[in-house]
């Protein structure tokens, strides 16, 4: 199993935050190139025998996130609300 801890590295990349959610996958967010402060969001799925993630991209988060607001307010609050503290 590989070790996703901040100071690691992910493709290359230093992880400076992780965050495991309980299905057992992580959330990482690990440096980018565009300067020192720009960062990168994984979402890490598998661990062994390799690790497996994939980059949410902008445009499906706002059309998700809409969807679950126009579905149930109160609940799609709750997830931007979870998104913010994570």
């Amino acid at each position: 199993m590989h070790t996703i801890e901040v100071g690691s590295r992910l493709r290359g990349k230093t992880i400076k935050d992780v965050v495991k959610l309980s299905n057992g996958w992580y959330i990482a967010k690990t440096e980018n190139s565009k300067s020192e402060r720009d960062f990168k969001v994984r979402t890490i799925f598998q661990t062994t025998p390799r690790i497996r993630s994939l980059t949410p991209k902008h445009a499906h988060f706002v059309i998700d996130l809409y969807g679950k607001l126009c579905a149930n307010c109160d609940k799609g609050k709750r997830v931007l609300q979870a998104i913010v503290e994570i």
